[in-house]
């Protein structure tokens, strides 16, 4: 997404925050363009364009929840993405 002009990214994950902040120094992302958090501040509505989630929501102890987060943060017209992967046996 920063690549693609975004002058904005919140990077949300429960577990892997210093490889993403280790991956966007390397690709040369300026921190006061990306943004990487354990979870976003309650109250944090109307913030995103696209709100994009990859293969999360089978580890949500709270899927619904986490759903209506993203919903609450996506600014009118905005877009919620979720996607999710094969399983790999």
């Amino acid at each position: 997404m920063a690549s693609g002009g975004a002058k904005h990214v919140v990077g949300l994950d429960n577990q892997e925050l210093d490889t993403a902040r280790q991956r966007a120094a390397e690709f040369g992302y300026q921190s006061e363009r990306i943004q990487f958090v354990h979870q976003l501040e309650p109250g944090t509505v109307r913030l995103s364009n696209l709100v994009v989630s990859c293969s999360s929501f089978e580890r949500f102890a709270d899927p619904q929840g986490c759903l209506q987060q993203m919903i609450d943060v996506a600014r009118p017209g905005g877009q919620v993405v979720i996607n999710f992967t094969e399983v790999h046996l």
